[in-house]
């Protein structure tokens, strides 16, 4: 991954594709893209990973586009898989429970993950590493885009120097 300072204000940079946000979704998208060859920039607000847990699971679905992405082995350690859920209504009573030894939906995984959120973004940026061209931004703020035909004009700016620049994206 490239961690290059933004351009100039003057420079426009061309890319290929800009995600906007590194929560889980938009670095697992950034991976995959990676993985495709995909010029990538990924700006984050925040110049730090968020510390508090927002999601707290996945199920055996995601766990192969975890796969797919070439990053099941980095996040598989930190999993918890329950045995079993318990369902209750409003009122604290229980109305279904799944045993999850007795479920199986074909994607070879469990079907129930729990985890821990900053530790699944850090594994998902530290994946970002193996592309020269992904590269991610934080501490960079989209301020305005606009799309014509082929393009996608952004402007970013650097939160802490207030520079703004230039980028456009397919």
């Amino acid at each position: 991954m490239n961690t290059a300072q933004p351009p100039p204000s003057t420079a426009v940079q061309d890319i290929d594709v800009v995600v906007v946000g590194c929560g889980p979704v938009g670095a697992l998208a950034a991976n995959l893209l990676g993985l495709r060859g995909v010029r990538t920039l990924v700006v984050e607000r925040s110049t730090a990973p968020h510390g508090q847990p927002r999601a707290f699971s996945c199920d055996d679905e995601a766990l192969r586009i975890y796969q797919q992405a070439g990053l099941l082995d980095r996040i598989v350690d930190d999993l918890h898989q329950p045995r079993r859920a318990d369902y209750v209504n409003a009122a604290g009573r229980l109305f279904a429970t799944i045993a999850f030894d007795e479920v199986d939906f074909g994607f070879g995984h469990a079907p129930l993950n729990f985890f821990d959120q900053p530790l699944l973004e850090q594994a998902l940026r530290d994946g970002l590493d193996r592309f020269a061209h992904v590269e991610l931004r934080t501490g960079t703020e989209l301020v305005s885009l606009r799309q014509n035909d082929d393009r996608v004009h952004l402007a970013l700016r650097d939160v802490l120097t207030g520079q703004s620049y230039a980028v456009r994206a397919r």
